[in-house]
């Protein structure tokens, strides 16, 4: 991937984490069913985008900042930092831990930080940061969650994933066969179509079919020839189900 490719991957996460939000909770079990995401919830973009203005994180696909109501019965809301990282970084855990700080002291409340592990290092799971001595009395420790995409490539967790409604099991779908297909550009267009028809086989809407779309076609970047092969097809497959949701701006 070169280095336009991983602009435009960063840029695919950015935008699919805000449009799949609800789904993407529903696969990280500390929260699953501690917020309720029936209640409007906030992305507090630019506040996190000042917070963190000088904070360099080697790898970083998306870092959201959001604001949820919690399921229970009086009514409260927590922040919730959600980063996904995109390849192996030692710093991470020290820096998830400042971006918590700065978090807790612009709002006065610790936001609850979950990171989302996008890299290929099967081993490489980070949790928390600590700092201290406590036979000295003076030791810290800063735990987070993460959710390990990679998890998902083995055979119980994949057909899950098939079986899955759920718009964040596309991405995740997609995410690991863009690892798996970087130096097998046929292969990546064989996946670039069957998750492309995916969409519509699941029957979902048109704005969500556009979005996961936006994200396939960047993950999934195929050498021009394939691309147009994949392009002709796309039409093809829409016109016999006589839609143009992704083909629709080039038709005349």
């Amino acid at each position: 991937m070169n280095k336009d490719d991983c602009i435009n991957y960063e840029s695919a996460w950015n935008d699919i984490i805000e449009a799949c939000f609800p789904d993407v909770i529903k696969y990280i079990s500390e929260l699953d069913t501690r917020l309720d995401l029936e209640l409007p919830y906030e992305f507090l973009n630019r506040d996190f985008q000042q917070l963190n203005r000088e904070l360099e994180i080697t790898g970083e696909y998306a870092s959201k900042l959001v604001r949820v109501w919690v399921n229970q019965p009086e009514e409260e809301w927590v922040l919730l930092h959600l980063h996904v990282q995109g390849e192996y970084f030692e710093e991470l855990p020290s820096k998830m831990f400042i971006q918590s700080g700065r978090i807790f002291h612009h709002f006065d409340q610790h936001p609850l930080t979950i990171v989302i592990l996008c890299d290929e290092d099967q081993n490489w799971r980070p949790d928390q940061f600590s700092r201290g001595d406590e036979a000295f009395g003076n030791f810290l420790k800063f735990r987070f969650a993460n959710l390990k995409l990679l998890d998902f490539k083995f055979d119980e967790r994949w057909k899950k994933l098939e079986k899955s409604n759920d718009l964040f099991a596309t991405v995740i779908m997609t995410h690991l066969k863009a690892l798996e297909t970087s130096q097998a550009p046929q292969q990546r267009k064989i996946w670039k179509t069957k998750l492309t028809h995916r969409l519509y086989e699941k029957g979902l809407e048109e704005q969500d079919i556009h979005n996961l779309y936006k994200f396939i076609d960047k993950a999934l970047i195929l050498p021009e020839p394939l691309e147009k092969e994949f392009w002709e097809e796309l039409k093809q497959f829409e016109t016999e189900r006589n839609v143009t949701y992704i083909t629709k701006e080039t038709i005349d």
